[in-house]
């Protein structure tokens, strides 16, 4: 489990209700963000990722690349980000 995983959960558990991310219209809070890469990484780890696997995500910016950078990180993998909005 990674240092900014374990600091994201922190800021998440204090301040649930907060803005963590603005895309476009979408506000997405703290505890929204800790649900959905809860979710995440619990789904990825049924599918074999743990710490020191790497992933692969090619995404445009968005609340889900969030969540699944912060699942990533929880679970010690690493990732490799291809991001098409350069």
């Amino acid at each position: 489990m990674s240092a900014l995983w374990r600091t994201f959960e922190t800021l998440a558990r204090v301040h649930p209700e907060k803005p963590a991310l603005v895309c476009g219209e979408r506000i997405v809070s703290y505890g929204e963000l800790l649900a959905m890469s809860n979710n995440m990484a619990a789904d990825l780890a049924v599918q074999g990722v743990h710490a020191g696997t790497c992933c692969l995500s090619w995404s445009g910016n968005s609340p889900e690349l969030a969540s699944a950078m912060l699942a990533i990180w929880r679970l010690g993998a690493v990732l490799a980000l291809v991001n098409d909005e350069a």
